[in-house]
């Protein structure tokens, strides 16, 4: 077999292969997060992995109350525990801790108190300081879905996304981020 013949099934079979390192940023065993009850604040960030999640409250935010978790009691969640940033329009965003770049995978996405419409836009920082988006609507009749991020989520250094302003856009709540360090 030649050397170009070697470096093509090479890079096939790296491309179908699957992500066998990605962590899964679910939030059940975190000791944050270790109650019984429906909601309950649980502070602005939240480690996990080797990743941070950071809660920023929406402009003129008066009351500030950080990220919540929902507990698996919580009608509208009924499986395990996931997080809500716990205001509206606030914004929660994902990075490695100690700096450096990651890929973003998938998500677990449900509409927090069952009703919609529900949508939002996740925006990937670049390491060159561009941007690429990816909006989603959130299906209120199918509750839970994991969504498949495009290929342009690879290479993050950080990723964020707000919570709907609770009028026109109602509020969701994420599980199981599915995500890997690059470097």
């Amino acid at each position: 077999m030649s050397l170009r013949s070697v470096t093509l099934l090479m890079s096939v079979a790296a491309l179908c292969a699957p992500v066998a390192h990605a962590e899964m940023l679910a939030f059940d065993n975190s000791p944050l997060i270790q109650h019984k009850e429906e909601l309950m604040g649980v502070g602005d960030l939240i480690l996990s992995h080797g990743f941070a999640l950071a809660y920023a409250p929406a402009s003129g935010e008066p009351y500030p109350v950080g990220f919540a978790a929902v507990g698996p009691r919580w009608r509208y969640n009924g499986r395990s525990f996931a997080i809500a940033t716990n205001t509206c329009s606030g914004s929660a965003t994902l990075m490695p801790e100690s700096g450096g770049r990651f890929d973003v995978h998938s998500i677990d996405l449900a509409a927090l108190n069952g009703d919609g419409p529900s949508s939002t836009t996740f925006v990937g920082l670049l390491e060159d300081g561009g941007t690429v988006e990816f909006p989603v609507e959130i299906d209120v009749a199918r509750g839970w879905q994991r969504l498949t991020f495009p290929p342009s989520f690879r290479g993050l250094v950080a990723m964020t996304w707000l919570q709907g302003d609770c009028i026109e856009n109602k509020p969701h709540m994420f599980d199981n981020l599915r995500v890997d360090r690059v470097d």
